[in-house]
């Protein structure tokens, strides 16, 4: 074999080698930026993650306040309904006094009625003689 022929065949093994060599690290590199890809559509910025820690703390921070009002309105309407509750029944007695004062006065008034219509009747009889 002359040297041509060996230099001929060096260089094809060395061109197939280069070209095996160059698709494997293409091949490598698809892969890389692939897996590259999948990362960046399962990842958050770290501005927009900080700024969404924030809103929760916020929003935490809003919540708390909330139910502590809650709390106070809470508080504040049980007094109120207490004392709903105290009016109630300080309504009932006295409509109960007032019932019974009326019945009273009622017979009372009848009582007199009675006692006018009889010495109506009596001061009747007395003129007639």
């Amino acid at each position: 074999m002359s040297t041509i022929n060996k230099l001929d065949s060096t260089g094809k093994l060395v061109s197939e080698q280069l070209q095996d060599l160059f698709f494997v690290q293409r091949t490598v590199y698809e892969n890389i930026k692939s897996y590259n890809d999948s990362l960046q559509e399962e990842m958050v910025e770290k501005q927009l993650y900080e700024q969404i820690l924030k809103d929760l703390k916020n929003e935490r921070l809003e919540h708390a306040n909330t139910k502590a009002k809650l709390a106070n309105e809470t508080e504040k309407l049980q007094f109120a309904l207490g004392e709903v509750e105290i009016l109630k029944r300080q309504l009932q007695r006295e409509k109960s006094q007032f019932e019974n004062t009326f019945g009273l006065l009622k017979n009372k008034a009848l009582r007199e009625t009675t006692k006018h219509d009889e010495l109506s009747s009596k001061f009747s009889g007395i003129m007639v003689y």
